[in-house]
């Protein structure tokens, strides 16, 4: 059984996670906060398991991360870590509860496409890391500006960061504290892709993914986001070697193959 936290018991003022599945093997996870520039709220934090349950339930293709109304993410909501979050335990608890729900995201069977428009800000920025690819507008921005307010990361993006760029530019970035816009920051590989027209961007690369035989794909993913897990390189190209969507796409009847 489960430990209830002090954390998980603390009162919900504003913002909302809403998952949306829309075409078939796709879904987007909107951040939606529209007062502070969609910061994740407490309410949007304990709002994370239930959310995670129904991806592990009904695993898309595709998970989609964005913010409402042109904003991405603007860190923690200020108001709730005024009112809540400032003494040292619970801070903590909050580091824990968010470092396990953002690293559960990723070893999720599926691509995660976070897109960028507008700012995202320190824990902002942390939640751009759970992504395989960011698609960013061209007059957006990102800063980990964690340092600059005398803490460090403590959504667990500090470690995914170096895993996205390496251990000498993540200190750069992280000891620095700048703000990069997005050409800048595609230059050091927090960005894959600096589009004028997200939507477009976004369309494309859902077509892209739709084309992906489902089963070869999921395993794939699975493999990819779990590499530490029995799931080997090794298992995975065999399970999908003589499955039917290779034999489909090698034109091989597998019925036929089989005899």
């Amino acid at each position: 059984m489960s430990i209830i936290t002090e954390f998980e018991t603390l009162p919900h003022s504003r913002g909302s996670l809403e998952l949306e599945f829309s075409e078939d093997r796709i879904a987007t996870l909107w951040l939606d906060n529209p007062d502070a520039r969609n910061a994740m709220s407490i309410a949007m934090m304990h709002q994370l398991p239930s959310i995670l349950e129904v991806l592990q339930q009904q695993t898309p293709s595709l998970l989609i991360v964005r913010g409402r109304n042109g904003h991405f993410c603007a860190g923690g909501d200020l108001e709730d870590v005024k009112s809540h979050l400032l003494t040292p335990g619970l801070g903590a608890e909050m580091c824990r509860f968010m470092t396990t729900h953002t690293n559960a995201l990723c070893t999720l069977p599926c691509m995660i496409v976070v897109v960028l428009e507008g700012a995202a800000i320190g824990g902002g920025a942390e939640l751009v890391t759970i992504s395989d690819y960011v698609i960013a507008d061209a007059e957006s921005k990102i800063g980990f500006l964690q340092t600059r307010l005398g803490v460090t990361t403590g959504w667990g993006g500090g470690q995914r960061l170096i895993k996205r760029i390496g251990k000498t530019k993540a200190v750069q970035v992280l000891g620095l504290s700048r703000v990069y816009s997005a050409q800048q920051a595609k230059g050091i590989g927090l960005i894959d892709e600096v589009t004028s027209s997200v939507e477009e961007s976004v369309s494309i690369l859902k077509s892209r993914i739709l084309k992906q035989p489902p089963q070869a794909f999921t395993r794939l993913m699975t493999w990819l986001h779990r590499t530490n897990e029995n799931t080997t390189e090794l298992d995975t190209f065999a399970s999908t070697w003589a499955g039917a969507e290779h034999c489909n796409a090698l034109g091989i009847d597998q019925l036929q193959k089989e005899t």
